[in-house]
């Protein structure tokens, strides 16, 4: 099942994981060359929602984006809006901008290679570090969801940072 679950991550088309290293802590010598650069202490996802994406195609029709850094327009109506996420699971990781540097190289690579157009990020309520981070890179509040105690942040690509 876990084989599975890996497998799942690596070759489906509408997730994107990598996994966040603190370069000031030494490296595990029992992985492979692809983690060399430091400690494993999180990952970075973004999620495809298809009906987002159908979502976003309504809108499109009335407001034109600017997506020409985008290197494969083929992928634009499958991955527009992507659901974001970090996380730093070490406690001696956080508050160095490990986070911020991950969120930033996703970001970009989502736009470039899948033409992202729009970021949601769902953050708990009472995460005031995340809400801080999130703000930082330039999201703004979207809504409240209270049932889920989550707050909804968004970024548009084409938004000045």
């Amino acid at each position: 099942e876990e084989l599975e679950m890996q497998a799942s991550w690596r070759e489906d088309d509408d997730k994107l994981t990598f996994i966040v290293l603190d370069p000031s802590s030494p490296e595990d010598p029992s992985l492979n060359p692809a983690a060399r650069g430091g400690k494993m202490v999180g990952d970075v996802n973004i999620f495809y929602n298809p009906s987002e994406q159908d979502e976003e195609q309504e809108a499109d029709d009335t407001a034109a984006k600017d997506i020409s850094a985008c290197t494969d327009k083929e992928k634009r109506p499958t991955h527009r809006v992507g659901e974001i996420e970090v996380m730093i699971a070490e406690k001696s990781a956080r508050r160095k901008g490990i986070a911020k540097e991950a969120l930033r190289l996703l970001m970009e690579y989502a736009q470039r290679e899948l033409c992202t157009e729009r970021f949601v990020a769902k953050i708990k309520e009472h995460n005031a570090p995340s809400i801080a981070l999130f703000e930082q890179l330039g999201y703004k509040f979207v809504k409240a969801v209270p049932v889920f105690q989550e707050v909804v942040y968004e970024l548009r690509a084409s938004e000045p940072r």
